[in-house]
């Protein structure tokens, strides 16, 4: 089962033919609670038939498009790579399922288009960083979210500062070790061997970071996640120096890997992840406020699906868990909003937040009470 990338994106944006059925589901990573998932799963199948067949749809016509649905539910090996949120897109002619790092609700959707609000967060990037940890005795790379971290195994990365400043000459090894814990007040304490200078050991050590980062680059082609140092304080300007990975942090986790534990660099490294997103969504709050009043922005949940719709919108705000049903026709701009939804009914919210994404826009999935102004949708507007 594939993880939902920023990559499978274009995919489910592309037109498909209607109905298109998302089912979202809260699952247990562990894999302890797949049969109540997998039951759960089994009565989010039966209410997408019942939304079809309410919506014109006939049910051998239904029960046949949902079919690869039922047979994902029946293999069992599928049910031992979760993570905290299962998401199905299905149409007549598309079957995609993925797992994400986030806790998802348990909603199902029938409408032209597939529901995506609920992926917010992994395409904002909120969710899934990585974290890469270097010390003497060991260079690792993680994949890691807020609940999760998993080691990343790459052939090709060094294993080890220790193994790859060696010298041909065994009389003229770097020697790197570290007493206590960097940034902590306790004294780190760096050994260069007989023969080499201060300049020499920070040349090799670029040397390495140069190394280190080739090895990364092919796996961090293409991604926007966060990537989080951990090191003594030492390290992290000369590895600045060679990273080329553009989403680099500007603060490390300071301190020796190995005296830490990856619990604590772990509860470290999210702790930089949250600050990062809140300071980012602030400063996004604050223009909105500053802008309010010109004409640049937007709060009436109509005026922002349409601005979507036509790429106007730069910076959008939706609140997480709230859908707002109603149907927009692309031909006349007209946008009908219902209390309850109908038949082949979207969330325009979802809409809104998907049509800012495909224009290069930014959306930020918030609480409720964290849309500015306190409005159900807000939107900061390019022109």
């Amino acid at each position: 089962m594939g993880r939902f990338g920023t990559d499978d994106l274009p995919g489910l944006l592309e037109a498909q033919e209607a109905p298109c059925v998302s089912i979202y589901l809260p699952t247990d990573r562990t894999g302890a609670q797949s049969q109540r998932d997998q039951i759960k799963l089994k009565n989010l199948i039966k209410d997408a038939e019942e939304r079809m067949a309410s919506g014109g749809v006939r049910s051998p016509d239904a029960r046949a498009m949902l079919q690869p649905a039922q047979d994902f539910l029946r293999d069992g090996s599928l049910w031992r790579t979760l993570e905290d949120g299962l998401a199905l897109f299905i149409s007549p002619r598309q079957f995609k399922h993925f797992t994400f790092p986030d806790a998802a609700p348990e909603i199902v959707v029938v409408a032209d288009r597939f529901h995506l609000k609920p992926l917010l967060a992994v395409l904002g990037g909120d969710t899934r960083f990585y974290l890469l940890s270097a010390s003497q005795n060991s260079v690792k790379l993680y994949e890691a979210t807020r609940n999760s971290v998993d080691e990343v195994q790459l052939k090709d990365m060094p294993k080890s500062l220790e193994e790859a400043l060696k010298y041909d000459d065994p009389e003229q090894q770097v020697r790197f070790r570290t007493t206590g814990r960097a940034g902590s007040g306790q004294r780190v304490s760096v050994g260069y061997g007989s023969g080499v200078t201060a300049d020499e050991h920070k040349s090799n050590l670029l040397r390495f970071f140069h190394l280190l980062d080739d090895s990364l680059k092919p796996f961090l082609a293409g991604k926007n996640e966060p990537l989080v140092f951990a090191s003594v304080d030492y390290l992290f300007p000369i590895f600045k120096q060679a990273n080329t990975y553009p989403n680099l942090l500007p603060d490390n986790v300071a301190g020796n890997p190995e005296s830490l534990g990856v619990s604590e660099i772990h509860k470290q490294a999210w702790s930089l992840i949250q600050i990062r997103h809140a300071k980012a969504r602030e400063q996004a709050a604050g223009r909105y406020r500053q802008l309010a009043g010109t004409g640049r922005t937007l709060d009436g949940v109509a005026d922002v699906v349409r601005a979507a719709a036509v790429g106007r919108i730069d910076t959008l705000f939706v609140p997480r868990g709230v859908q707002v049903w109603g149907a927009y026709d692309k031909t006349s701009g007209l946008v009908e909003l219902h209390d309850e939804p109908a038949p082949r009914d979207q969330d325009v919210l979802d809409l809104a937040a998907v049509q800012t994404l495909a224009n290069g826009g930014t959306v930020f999935a918030v609480e409720e009470q964290e849309v500015p102004g306190r409005n159900t949708v807000a939107a900061v507007l390019r022109y």
